[in-house]
């Protein structure tokens, strides 16, 4: 599923769709892109984040597609990379922001491996990315790999035992979503081993028949 899903972003006209999508730039933070107050809560998580430094922090979104999260925090954060594994859209979103004289850096990368050293970046964040290419909780190790202090993820998160039991089996990259149960476990003993210092989640709007969790985790 995850390379179905990541083959489409090839397609020019498709990105184009998502930006159209996604709407005006300037207003993004306002309107969520239509999805209201579904991305603003993640907005206002990032930001609280970024204000917790004594000077700005370096950001770095994962699965940046056309910049609109970048484009949110560039006024908070000293600088600003994203990483995408399309490069139709990684030309799009620095066009956007060349027109407009906002230094960026892109890179092509994967979620799952993303091509940046060990403990580079303030704050890395991805926003509903594993939701449609699957493997969350590679990208979340490989998050906190690339962070040297905090790591925002959000994503699909099945809270009914009968989900838990189902998706606990598929814990790869076949797995679009990640059980709360399961990832805690997964983050417990990471904070036991001392990799991380400590985790938390922020409330996020339910879906449908899911909840879309705001992980925060601290290292």
């Amino acid at each position: 599923m995850g390379k179905k899903q990541s083959e489409l972003w090839m397609n020019k006209e498709k990105c184009l769709k998502l930006q159209k999508r996604f709407g005006s730039y300037e207003t993004y933070e306002e309107t969520g892109g239509g999805r209201g107050e579904n991305k603003q809560s993640v907005i206002r998580v990032l930001k609280k984040i970024a204000k917790t430094f004594k000077e700005k922090p370096s950001v770095l979104e994962i699965g940046s597609g056309p910049g609109h999260f970048l484009w949110v925090m560039k006024d908070v954060s000293k600088s600003i990379t994203g990483v995408d594994i399309s490069p139709q859209m990684i030309e799009l979103a620095s066009d956007v922001f060349k027109s407009n004289n906002i230094p960026v850096n892109f890179v092509k990368g994967s979620c799952w491996d993303i091509p940046i050293d060990d403990n580079q970046y303030d704050l890395v964040y991805q926003v509903d990315v594993c939701m449609h290419v699957g493997g969350s909780l590679e990208s979340i190790l490989e998050m906190i790999r690339v962070s040297k202090r905090y790591v925002v993820f959000t994503g699909p998160s099945f809270e009914f035992i009968d989900f838990n039991k189902d998706i606990d089996k598929q814990i790869g990259k076949l797995s679009w979503a990640i059980s709360v149960p399961m990832l805690k476990k997964e983050l417990d003993q990471l904070t036991k081993d001392k990799k991380i210092k400590r985790y938390y989640f922020e409330k996020r709007p339910k879906t449908e028949n899911y909840k879309h969790q705001i992980l925060v985790i601290e290292k």
